[in-house]
């Protein structure tokens, strides 16, 4: 699997729970209370590896991140705007040269596909148009023949095909290119 495909994959599952994960921190920092554990509800057998970890966390760097100076240590207000919440662009692409790069291509083949397919519909068109006034032209009976009655040669139905194909291999490029701007994800719509 190339590296950027598991980038962008990774938004799949991260993004699951990243807005109950968000309004938990904010919650949880406004309580401030003395003890964590007093903040939360550790039940499971598997917690204890949290709780060994908390603990050790506590006597090693007195329960808080020894921040540089000069940075800001105080949680900012909860995120209401999704949107900014599943901004990829931001979190990631911007600082990623995999996935810049991965994007660049797929806008390249964006292009390419659409292209491609404008071109097959031409050509199915000339190739229509071409057998159309071939027909009038060898024909003999000029008055019953309509250029409406004539079918098209098989040449036309495979370039409209592929324009079709092309077009649609562009539209799905164009959905996955927007998976490294903006993923939202809603529980409601995971079916």
């Amino acid at each position: 699997m190339p590296t950027w495909l598991g980038h962008v994959l990774a938004s799949l599952f991260l993004h699951q729970d990243l807005v109950f994960l968000h309004y938990q921190e904010k919650i949880l920092a406004q309580r401030q209370q003395q003890s964590w554990l007093d903040a939360v509800y550790t039940p499971n057998p598997q917690d204890k590896m949290v709780i060994i970890f908390r603990q050790w966390f506590k006597i090693r760097a007195g329960g808080k991140i020894p921040w540089a100076s000069g940075c800001n240590d105080q949680i900012s207000s909860a995120e209401s705007d999704k949107r900014k919440l599943f901004d990829v662009w931001k979190t990631h692409t911007v600082n990623c040269m995999v996935c810049q790069n991965a994007l660049k291509r797929i806008n390249r083949l964006t292009i390419l596909s659409y292209v491609s397919a404008i071109f097959c519909l031409f050509m199915g068109i000339i190739i229509d148009a071409r057998a159309v006034a071939f027909k009038m032209a060898t024909s003999a009976d000029l008055i019953n023949l309509s250029p409406f009655k004539i079918i098209p040669p098989t040449g036309f139905w495979l370039a409209l095909t592929g324009a079709i194909i092309l077009a649609t291999i562009g539209y799905l490029l164009n959905k996955l290119s927007r998976l490294f701007y903006v993923y939202e994800f809603e529980h409601a719509h995971n079916d």
